[in-house]
């Protein structure tokens, strides 16, 4: 197995851990949450009120988790852009602000 296949197995099985966190997460702070509802006599409120929260963690987790994932394909995309391996798409990117540096400008030369 060579290192590009280890490094795709080993990033599919960062994404498959996801999953779990995604579900376990808010699953054991409602736990947590009914523990604490049936020992202060307050139940549901922090049974919903620690579910909610761990919902929006995760999702803020997820979040930067890919914001992250994509700048750093954008910036390795750029360096091999930089090195002339591979072209840059010429299509649209909503939202996207990434400027190429220009090395050839049509009809010089």
């Amino acid at each position: 197995m060579d290192s590009s296949q280890r490094r795709e197995m080993v990033s599919g099985m960062h994404r498959s851990t996801g999953s779990f966190e995604l579900v376990l997460t808010p699953v054991l702070f409602a736990f947590f949450g009914l523990w604490l509802d049936r020992t202060v006599g307050t139940v549901p409120l922090f049974t919903v009120a620690f579910a909610v929260f761990a919902i929006m963690g995760v999702g803020v987790k997820l979040y930067y988790a890919y914001d992250r994932e994509m700048a750093e394909h954008e910036a390795e995309r750029a360096a091999q852009h930089l090195r002339g391996r591979t072209p840059v798409s010429t299509g649209s990117t909503i939202g996207s602000s990434r400027l190429v540096p220009v090395t050839e400008v049509a009809g010089d030369g």
